[in-house]
């Protein structure tokens, strides 16, 4: 239920004051987002049914595929994608640290257990470990013979990125890392040779545990 009441319009710039959009749920934001001069109930309804399958933690890394199979068409995809992506421009300069922690990265990626399609995600990381970029790949994309490695190090050519750091998610409920974790680490590992990078660690989530190749001694971080 609202704190406040939802008008049954979205509201014109003069009145949009009116309201603390502090207060209201995660629905009704992106009622507000998606809204397209619809009736804001209408919204709401729409946007509690993509939240069921976009998580709201999962949200702000959705791609346009999921938010449309989510049940958006695509210009209210596209005004989520703009909203985070003008958000995330806006607080580019306050960089975050990962720390070599379990608790911190554990912290940093822990929303990857509520998404609700496997995912690779990838931190990029300067020599003192700040967060430069971060980008998701869903492991359906990456099973596509278009797909090449390269996508995940593109990145590279234009950051001063020193370390990576990896964050994958298994639906089922076991974090073990399966056969297709350890081909995927091990092609990373390669590839991070060739361009001269540090992997700071290689974590699993599932919706109940958590594995960190680095902790289980299969990835050794150099002390130099």
């Amino acid at each position: 239920m609202s704190i406040y009441p939802i008008p049954a319009k979205l509201p014109d710039a003069a009145n949009w004051l009116k309201f603390d959009l502090a207060k209201f749920s995660n629905s009704e934001l992106l009622a507000f987002v998606i809204s397209q001069n619809q009736e804001i109930k209408t919204s709401i309804a729409l946007a509690q049914e993509v939240l069921k399958k976009i998580p709201a933690p999962c949200l702000v890394r959705a791609s346009f595929e999921e938010l449309v199979k989510a049940g958006l068409n695509s210009e209210q995809a596209n005004n989520i994608l703009a909203a985070v992506e003008i958000t995330r421009r806006f607080c580019r300069q306050r960089l975050k640290n990962i720390y070599y922690s379990d608790e911190v990265i554990y912290q940093e990626f822990k929303y990857l257990r509520s998404c609700t399609q496997e995912r690779l995600v990838v931190g990029y990381l300067d020599r003192r470990c700040h967060e430069l970029r971060r980008k998701s790949f869903l492991f359906s994309q990456m099973r596509q013979p278009d797909f090449s490695p390269c996508e995940i190090f593109n990145p590279i050519l234009q950051l001063p990125a020193q370390q990576l750091i990896t964050a994958s998610n298994h639906l089922s409920g076991s974090a073990e890392p399966n056969e297709m974790d350890l081909i995927l680490f091990n092609k990373l590992l390669k590839i991070c040779e060739a361009f001269g990078l540090e992997m700071l660690d290689n974590v699993i989530f599932s919706r109940r545990s958590f594995y960190s190749f680095r902790k289980a001694g299969r990835l050794k971080i150099s002390t130099s």
